[in-house]
């Protein structure tokens, strides 16, 4: 009975009452030998050394208290919570630490040390179960983009105006005046009446959008007051963006124009924590480092699951909600997820049949140079599918029945066999790397 009302003490934690009250039970079941360690965990990510330092004092206190009821302690469990400066700021923002990995192994030591000191008790052997500290950093995702969405085709300006040669049939009336209107807007905005400019844009651009729905309108002056317009909006941009401090206004709009970029992986596989807590991971992009990035950016996975997006990224001391990114011009453009080797390789699911990625071990030799150590293969398709209890021996064979009289069936066959032992992204990119 004892030691049941002990295991249920030790089990979920203990006010100072429980623990006076399991002291008092060791002592009566004369089991005090057994107890070695004081044990205590504040939390994971702690971004304020005050809140570390504060919680070290009071552990090793009630440390030493116990001690001298007569309780022979020689080892003090400080848990983890080891915060990862993900932005780099050094801070106490969410996405930070104020402090380094040096900074506060010094104020454990210290702080444990001057307690028994103070309470003439010998120093204890500290142990730490801090996790995140040390695999954060040995893993990033790569990920290529495959496509680039929601952007506006911007013809040049004195080509704009031929949109109407396209117009196949019909009476060519003279365009309407709000047309003449946006066009004189964006042959004349500047830095010192972009915001006037702005306003003036949107009421026009309105009112031949409600004339379009109502029918008075034809498709080609919509398409030309579209062009004119994001072409305003463009440059409203530009120029906004140099100001000191950027107005409420044109933050929305940054929003809404902002470029999505599909890339080739599943946010619920590979960076869990992003949708499930928020939590921001540098995302930075490993092509195109010769040219300045020219596109505000969010970032869309391949799952068809509007959560499977990333809308929060990491800034200095702060979130912002667009990524600097280069234009995909049609060469290979490749995205880095970094800090990610702590809890999602534990964490990920496969959503969407979306299964675990290629992974390329390497290594950093003394001569600065690296070599691929080991790559492991991520699931292929017909692996996820016998997961969920899919038979594939009989997949094929009812396959293959309805292919028999079928023209090349065999090859479609084929072409079925090749997908399943395939993985379900959209290409492979780590298959063909060599291996030293």
């Amino acid at each position: 009975e004892t030691l049941v009302k002990l295991r249920h003490c030790l089990l979920f934690g203990l006010t100072t009452y429980e623990l006076l009250e399991c002291v008092s039970l060791a002592k009566e079941a004369q089991l005090t030998e057994h107890f070695k360690m004081l044990h205590f965990h504040i939390g994971s990510q702690i971004t304020e050394i005050k809140r570390v330092k504060n919680a070290i004092k009071e552990a090793a206190r009630v440390y030493t208290k116990i001690f001298k009821m007569g309780i022979n302690l020689n080892l003090i469990d400080i848990g983890g919570g080891i915060g990862v400066d993900y932005d780099g700021s050094k801070t106490s923002f969410a996405s930070s630490a104020n402090y380094s990995l040096n900074e506060f192994a010094n104020d454990v030591v210290y702080h444990i040390g001057q307690v028994c000191d103070d309470e003439k008790i010998p120093h204890p052997d500290i142990v730490t179960e801090s996790g995140r500290i040390i695999a954060a950093y040995h893993s990033v995702v790569v990920s290529d983009v495959r496509e680039a969405q929601g952007t506006i085709t911007q013809m040049p300006k004195e080509e704009i105006l031929n949109l109407r040669e396209r117009k196949d049939s019909g009476p060519r009336e003279e365009l309407h005046k709000n047309i003449g209107e946006l066009k004189y807007i964006l042959e004349n905005i500047n830095p010192k009446n972009y915001f006037e400019f702005y306003h003036d844009a949107i009421e026009y651009y309105d009112e031949i959008f409600t004339l379009f729905i109502l029918g008075y309108i034809d498709l080609d002056e919509r398409a030309i007051a579209e062009q004119f317009f994001y072409q305003i909006c463009h440059a409203c941009l530009e120029f906004s963006s140099k100001e000191l401090h950027a107005h409420t206004e044109f933050e929305n709009l940054q929003q809404r124009m902002v470029v999505k970029y599909l890339t080739n992986f599943s946010i619920f596989q590979s960076i869990p924590d992003s949708w499930a807590i928020g939590q921001l991971f540098p995302v930075l992009p490993l092509s195109h480092h010769e040219t300045k990035p020219d596109h505000k950016g969010s970032i869309i996975d391949i799952t068809c699951d509007s959560d499977g997006s990333l809308e929060s990224f990491i800034d200095r001391r702060s979130v912002k909600k667009v990524l600097d990114l280069h234009n995909p011009d049609g060469r290979p453009y490749y995205l880095g997820f970094f800090l990610v080797g702590a809890y999602q390789e534990s964490l990920s699911n496969e959503h969407n049949l979306l299964g675990a990625i290629d992974e390329a071990e390497i290594l950093t030799l003394q001569d600065g140079s690296f070599e691929v150590n080991k790559v492991t293969e991520g699931d292929p398709i017909c692996e996820l599918l016998s997961q969920r209890n899919y038979d594939i021996e009989s997949m094929k064979k009812e396959f293959s029945h309805q292919l028999e009289k079928a023209h090349n069936g065999q090859s479609h066959l084929a072409f079925l066999e090749g997908v399943l032992e395939n993985l379900p992204y959209l290409n492979e990119t780590s298959r063909d790397l060599p291996v030293k």
